[in-house]
């Protein structure tokens, strides 16, 4: 539950920028190109460290990372609200990308360390469902108008409250991790199965933050829709896709793999059928069949499949890589879109992102099933 609280509150407080781009560029006098270097900087020094991350996450004490982040992460995004410059508040996104670049591996790590089986799938399902929330979350209080017209309150509110979870992860994150001796010991546990994983890895959350970035902009220019039915429309895939993780993880057992392979192409189809349907009710329905499949849905089952074929003395050198090649997605995603949209063919952006569905999926196919092998943490390779 700690878990989920940490990732509602990261996703929250990305998605608040979504809505606020507009005052923030009247406020600094800053055009598209300027508004869209914040979200770039964000991931991409998020990105960039996702591997050293995973690197001291094997080596330092969670509590210490877990709490140092959130706060590095809170205090950053408050004092965006401050910021005397449009510069100044480049800067501290960069600063909050990097905080936050520990939580995933730290997070995960400390998990799959601590819990083991099937209650290791459950656990990462409510956890990765604080995403979905958090989306919404952001999402609908940042596009109320009086949260427009005080977004200086809303970013100050929302780096307190990150940074008030500081303390809840300081009392309940473990001290110490426990890694086992190997005589092979590697930096990361480079192995072909890793390799794979981050190639339907990349895949999926290409459409994921495609969708995280773009959709809104695409209903309301493209299908026409505003007010409530634009809200509905822009937080019913993350809504879905909160409780259908723990669905699909308490159903799946011990076909993960299989079920990652028949869920990556119906999300590849939903992302397809979204530019062709016209009528705004009929939309919802591919929206729906998205979050029953996505990234948000499928997330406990791939780092179920890495948890498991990473070896206990690089799993959150392993779980950073695979962190890693995702959020290449979240900076190739927002700029190749914004090409698109740029020539009015942002529908080209559902069609590649469909592709790459695609690709994640043939990867997946070349993945071995796992035959007897046992738990991450004992010595798996």
């Amino acid at each position: 539950m700690l878990g989920a609280l940490g990732w509602t509150l990261v996703y929250a407080d990305r998605a608040v920028f979504g809505p606020l781009l507009l005052p923030i560029g009247r406020h600094f006098l800053v055009g598209p190109v300027a508004l869209g270097a914040l979200g770039s900087a964000f991931f991409l020094a998020y990105t960039l460290l996702q591997v050293p991350a995973g690197l001291v996450v094997d080596r330092w004490s969670p509590r210490i990372l877990l709490a140092g982040s959130f706060v590095v992460f809170g205090g950053a995004i408050g004092l965006g609200a401050v910021a005397p410059s449009f510069t100044w508040l480049l800067f501290l996104l960069v600063v909050a990308g990097a905080g936050q670049a520990v939580y995933f591996p730290a997070q995960y790590a400390a998990t799959a360390r601590a819990v083991r089986g099937h209650s290791r799938d459950l656990t990462t399902a409510v956890t990765n469902g604080g995403m979905g929330l958090g989306v919404a979350v952001g999402f609908g209080v940042a596009a109320w108008p009086a949260a427009i017209r005080h977004w200086q309150v809303l970013l100050g509110g929302a780096g307190l409250l990150t940074m008030l979870a500081a303390a809840l992860f300081w009392r309940a994150a473990p001290t110490r991790v426990s890694t086992q001796a190997s005589p092979a010991r590697r930096a990361v546990p480079w192995s072909p199965d890793l390799w794979l994983l981050c190639a339907v890895n990349f895949g999926s959350l290409f459409g994921f933050f495609f969708m995280l970035t773009w959709l809104p902009y695409y209903l309301e220019t493209v299908a026409h829709l505003s007010g409530g039915a634009l809200a509905l429309a822009s937080a019913l895939s993350p809504l879905v896709a909160a409780p259908a993780g723990v669905v699909w993880v308490r159903l799946i057992k011990e076909g993960r793999l299989f079920a990652i392979r028949a869920f990556l192409p119906v999300a590849a189809l939903s992302l397809l059928a979204v530019p062709l349907i016209r009528s705004a009710g009929l939309l919802l329905l591919p929206l729906v069949v998205y979050g029953l499949t996505g990234k948000l849905a499928t997330d406990p089952l791939i780092l179920g499949e890495a948890t498991r074929r990473l070896p206990a003395h690089g799993l959150g050198a392993g779980l950073g890589v695979l962190n890693f090649s995702g959020m290449l997605a979240s900076v190739v995603a927002p700029f190749v879109a914004g090409l698109f949209a740029q020539g009015g063919r942002l529908a080209l952006g559902f069609d590649l992102a469909a592709a790459l569905l695609g690709v994640s999926l043939l990867a997946s196919l070349v993945l071995a099933p796992l035959r007897g092998q046992g738990e991450a943490g004992l010595g798996v390779n």
